[in-house]
């Protein structure tokens, strides 16, 4: 159990903190990561206010995260038409050790009834020691058509990296006189640096195999790489608001936002030693990576508001520029494009309600997307970028309506999902290819491009209600929701669809009973069916998944307590054959502490029946 979350801006967790796709710089904060913890969390937070009507308020916080997790792990993959149809087998262990220091400023300032100023500050560090090692043996076509029993799938790989992010948001508000006349400038400051970062590492280049002795073994390439890195974002808004009636108000918005970052890849091949003393960087491992991107956005707004019914609609013009620079490569780009926004809640009745969303966002690639340069850091997945890409245009629609019963304690709601994306942004992927880069021949599992596609949308409806159980003094909320996706690839240069319908159902129990006995029991499931349309029949691919989970908080002598939480997680293979289950129970007892019970210490077991 890993207590607070930390922000991975590092990105090194899955959680999204690295350099991709994307505007600013984003906080990433990560959920508890699978593995077995030893978690050390300490933080303190401080509040005040001052000044008539609390007019200048203050809030602090310093959060530090020290986390050494350990996994163990065993993988085992079918892959199935339109691709080599293989199976992967595949263990691996790893172990990670995380620091992360947080420190977060909120203040509130109301100078006069007509001025206000807000100001955000935030500052992270942190440290990051990975190590990891994974050994598999891929069997099927690919081996076959190789000459070998099966391909060797042998990696690992150390590292250090520390990084630093600072952040400051200031935010001015002015009423000039007249109600709902207002100008609003807000301005945003942050940056990112990774000035430390090495990694040594060890990959499979070729399997080999000799038929009379009848031993496979694995081809091993050793590279020790450094990668610092740098990240700067400046935004500015200014937004004029304009009654036009008394319900009623106009606005234009003006947003500047420039970006600039940089990567300095060196990468060795080296020995299993992985000294790189009197060694060049090899140049089909290094790369110095720069881009700034500096994007214009303007247009006009109109808002109505009465009572509960409100209507928002704006209208912008952007421009982007972007300029970048890939192993001496210039990459230089222009997008332009106009979006929208529209807003709608309209309230028929204090039970009845509906709100609809509809609007369009666009998503730019950046350098690496548009690079026309080989990335051969994994010899076996081969990627490189397409120039000729252009920018994906989303289309989304959301409806709710909403139906509750304050009385009774009654509330029901549908909601409706739909988006279409226009140029879509997906992979083309070949199998098992031959490739020249730069004299050197590689024979790799998987290259992968980009391409521009259309022909990727979204569906979901989900309908909800809950209700009270008056008898046992419980609240229910049953659920249910049905989605589909059609997602283009492309596959050994024919278009692929993926297509993806999924059912689920939630339900929930929850307490009312009293202050000392506080419980939860709760049930979803999910069945997908997927079928890839160049695979046919024999790509379709169905599971179910399930969760059962209840927790218990109960008071019950004297302030001592009894916490307990217990999961049941199955899922089940329908195309493989395949199930897997595994139940997770925790257990505490403990004691209320302090003036009016507000502190509490607990002593107790996770994971009592050690699955």
């Amino acid at each position: 159990q890993q207590n607070f979350s930390f922000e991975d801006i590092l990105g090194v967790t899955g959680g999204g903190g690295g350099m991709g796709p994307g505007r600013g710089v984003g906080r990433y904060m990560v959920r508890p990561q699978s593995g077995v913890a030893r978690v050390g969390s300490i933080g303190v937070q401080y509040s005040d206010s001052w000044g008539k009507n609390d007019a200048l308020k203050l809030n602090g916080s310093y959060f530090f995260n020290d986390t050494n997790t350990r996994n163990k792990s065993l993988l085992q993959k079918w892959y199935e038409a339109p691709s080599p149809e293989d199976y992967l087998e595949q263990e691996g262990e790893s172990e990670t050790h995380n620091a992360n220091h947080r420190l977060n400023l909120r203040l509130d300032w109301n100078i006069n009834k007509n001025m206000s100023l807000m100001s955000r500050t935030n500052f992270s560090f942190q440290s990051n020691d990975p190590y990891s090692q994974q050994y598999g043996e891929l069997k099927g076509e690919t081996a076959t058509n190789k000459g070998v029993p099966y391909e060797m799938l042998y990696n690992g790989s150390e590292g250090e990296s520390h990084a630093l992010r600072f952040s400051e948001l200031l935010q001015y508000r002015l009423k000039l006189g007249k109600a709902g006349r207002t100008i609003t400038v807000d301005g945003r400051y942050s940056t990112r640096q990774t000035p430390e970062s090495w990694t040594n590492s060890f990959s499979t280049l070729s399997t080999s195999y000799d038929a009379e002795s009848g031993v496979t073994t694995p081809l091993l390439r050793y590279v020790s790489s450094t990668a610092p890195q740098s990240q700067n974002d400046v935004r500015a808004n200014f937004t004029y608001t304009e009654p036009v009636s008394k319900f009623s108000q106009v606005s234009l918005q003006y947003r500047f936002d420039y970006e600039d970052q940089s990567i300095e890849k060196t990468s060795f091949i080296t020995d299993d030693s992985f000294n790189t003393a009197g060694l060049m960087p090899d140049p089909s491992l290094s790369s110095i990576t720069t881009s700034t991107n500096m994007e214009h956005r303007v247009g006009p707004g109109f808002r109505y508001a009465k009572q509960r019914n409100t209507v928002v609609a704006n209208v912008y013009y952007q421009h982007s520029i972007l300029d970048g620079m890939v192993k001496g490569e210039n990459i230089s780009r222009d997008f332009n494009h106009v979006t929208y926004f529209l807003m709608a809640n309209v309230a028929f009745n204090p039970q009845n309600s509906i709100r609809m969303f509809l609007s369009s966002y666009t998503q730019n690639p950046d350098v690496r997307n548009l690079q026309d340069i080989y990335d051969v850091t994994n010899a076996q997945y081969l990627s490189k970028g397409n120039p000729e890409l252009v920018s994906s245009y989303n289309h989304r629609f959301n409806f709710h309506y909403i139906r509750s019963n304050i009385e009774k304690g009654r509330t029901f709601m549908w909601m409706l999902h739909a988006q279409l994306t226009q140029d879509y942004i997906g992979q083309s992927i070949a199998y098992n290819p031959t490739i020249d880069v730069d004299g050197e021949v590689y024979n790799p599992l998987q290259y992968s491009t980009y391409e521009n596609m259309d022909g990727y949308y979204n569906l979901r409806t989900h309908v909800s209600y809950g209700f009270p159980v008056s008898p046992i003094k419980c609240n229910l909320n049953l659920s249910a929701g049905v989605n589909y996706s059609h997602t283009p690839s492309m596959i050994d240069g024919q278009m692929n669809y993926t297509s993806n319908m999924g059912y689920d159902a939630r339900m929930s129990l929850g307490s009312n009973i009293s202050e000392n006995l506080d419980f939860t029991i709760e049930g979803n499931g999910a069945y997908n069916d997927a079928t890839q349309s160049l695979g046919g029949k024999n790509s379709r691919n169905q599971y179910f998944s399930h969760t059962a989970s209840g927790t218990l908080k109960w008071v019950f002598w004297k302030g001592f307590t009894l916490t307990a939480a217990v999961n049941y997680n199955q899922y089940i293979g329908f195309t493989n054959d395949y199930n897997e289950d595994y139940l997770i129970c925790n257990v505490y007892l403990g004691k209320k502490l302090f003036k009016n019970q507000q502190g509490e210490i607990l002593v107790g077991v996770n994971d009592l029946l050690n699955e």
